[in-house]
């Protein structure tokens, strides 16, 4: 099992490593390699080939063994964000977990429950600023945590937001999907 985790976090930030921080590989027309984001495309081996090379979307690779302890097991990871000091990690939509950059566990951020600051099942998370947001089944809108863990609050919409991102003017792109009776 530990080894599937290591291989899922290498995949995971050669992805986010080559997508994020490689601004001179597959530049969308009309911005410059100066941008801050940059737009990657990822072409996969063809049929019959068994390679990815990962100089096509990476400069560097970096493998950061997460260690698991019966606290920070995780079955499946859903989603990850990193930077220089963290990775944040959704595991199978049940539970935040916090880790620092050389793999040990900080803390999980909030519960799962129906009450101020705890959330359902995650649908996603994001990082704005220092404030980490997260929209959960059951939940019109966001929970705000920081990264020591603490909740601040909860930031309300008409709707639930089942994925959303920071854009570079640090502003909330929300994307809901309306059921019809």
């Amino acid at each position: 099992m530990r080894d599937h985790i290591r291989f899922a976090v290498i995949i995971i930030t050669l992805l986010l490593n080559g997508c994020l921080n490689n601004p001179d590989k597959g530049n969308v027309k009309g911005r410059s390699p100066d941008d801050q984001h940059s737009t990657q495309i990822i072409r996969l081996p063809e049929t019959g080939q068994d390679t990815l090379k990962t100089s096509l979307f990476a400069d560097t690779v970096l493998c950061i063994p997460i260690v698991t302890t019966e606290e920070s097991f995780m079955d499946i990871i859903d989603q990850t964000w990193i930077n220089d000091s963290y990775i944040l990690i959704n595991c199978h939509y049940a539970s935040l977990l916090l880790f620092q950059q050389d793999g040990k566990l900080v803390r999980r951020i909030g519960k799962p429950g129906r009450g101020p600051g705890e959330y359902g099942r995650i649908l996603h998370f994001d990082v704005l600023d220092d404030t980490i947001l997260v929209s959960s089944i059951g939940k019109r809108g966001f929970s705000r945590y920081s990264f020591d863990g603490t909740f601040s609050d909860e930031i309300r919409l008409n709707y639930q937001p089942l994925y959303f991102a920071t854009t570079v003017d640090q502003k909330l792109a929300c994307y809901y999907r309306e059921f019809h009776r």
